[in-house]
């Protein structure tokens, strides 16, 4: 009874690649009689295998026989081998080419119609899985099915059985999980990812080291303008106090030349030799004032400007203190740094 079933197989393969041979065809198209010989030869165990459901040993003669003849009913063959292993991505692909492939011959017709049969069964079938991921961006994380990274953000069509659902990202642990697949199932996998304490500490010491690496103020910076005209007005002060004092100096030396001791003739140019020499040591005596005021506010102002953009360290060796001195025809400023 085999051996009939075996020569009934074999013979209605040689009718139906008889009627594809003598089926018009664009000449294009056509395949040489050798090599559809050579095909045929080749799938006749897969088709044996196929008649007695040995599903998985059929595959391969029949993967090499369409490569050799893709010719419709070669592959209709391998995508029911596909289907009766369980391969339904592989065979749902196959016949959806036959499906919504040309189809200008009887037979050709006829085959495409059985392939929409085969899809409408197979259809149902065929399980899927959607992975959802929380932690890293969505961008950002890879996800991996059976080693494959594929998007999977939206369900994924896959065979029945165990698959291996991985999901990674940088700065991330990764995660992993192992589902099965029934026939016809729709799983959505949720995956939460772990920021990695490794990564995240070496990070955070990148981050210290650049900040390390960072220059400190300049200490060579300009001064502030304010601390400048302040000592400029001081040195203009000071030369003013200066050059009166040298006037008044010499006026009263010259007056004193026409005194006896202290006390001096009332003549006019006399006189007026005193007064000029009163009223310059008066403008010198205002200068060095003037002058040891505006250089002391401009050393407070250069310091104080100069400490605020150094590093805080502790305030008793930090604070400064300048005083201004004001004496006789003299002037100056005291202070601690």
């Amino acid at each position: 009874m085999k051996e009939m079933r075996l020569l009934r197989a074999l013979l209605l393969s040689a009718a139906c690649a008889a009627l594809v041979s003598i089926s018009p065809r664009p000449a294009g198209a056509q395949v040489n009689s050798q090599r559809r010989a050579e095909a045929q030869k080749v799938a006749a165990p897969g088709q044996v295998a196929l008649q007695q459901k040995r599903f998985a040993e059929a595959i391969e003669p029949l993967q090499r026989a369409v490569a050799i003849d893709p010719g419709p009913l070669l592959r209709l063959d391998l995508a029911r081998a596909f289907t009766g292993a369980k391969r339904f991505v592989e065979a749902n692909a196959i016949l959806q080419e036959i499906a919504n492939g040309p189809a200008e011959t009887p037979l050709a017709k006829g085959t495409q119609t059985t392939a929409r049969k085969l899809l409408a069964d197979l259809g149902p079938r065929i399980p899927g899985i959607q992975v959802l991921v929380s932690g890293p961006a969505p961008s950002a994380a890879r996800i991996l099915i059976d080693g494959k990274e594929t998007d999977a953000r939206s369900e994924v069509p896959l065979d029945p059985g165990e698959h291996t659902v991985r999901v990674e990202a940088e700065g991330f642990t990764s995660a992993e999980r192992r589902p099965t697949l029934a026939e016809g199932e729709h799983l959505r996998v949720e995956l939460t990812l772990e920021p990695d304490a490794a990564v995240m500490k070496k990070k955070e010491e990148a981050a210290k080291a650049a900040r390390a690496l960072q220059p400190l103020p300049s200490s060579s910076s300009k001064p502030p303008l304010p601390a400048l005209i302040a000592l400029g007005a001081g040195a203009a002060g000071v030369a003013v106090g200066s050059v009166f004092g040298i006037l008044a100096f010499t006026g009263t030396a010259s007056t004193k030349d026409h005194c006896a001791g202290n006390i001096c003739p009332n003549e006019r140019d006399v006189v007026d030799s005193r007064d000029a020499a009163l009223r310059n040591g008066t403008i010198s005596t205002v200068g060095f004032v003037v002058g040891g005021v505006g250089i002391a506010t401009g050393l407070v102002l250069l310091v104080t400007s100069t400490s605020s953009s150094r590093p805080t360290t502790s305030p008793a060796r930090d604070a400064a203190t300048l005083r201004p001195w004001i004496g006789a025809g003299q002037a100056g400023v005291v202070g601690t740094f």
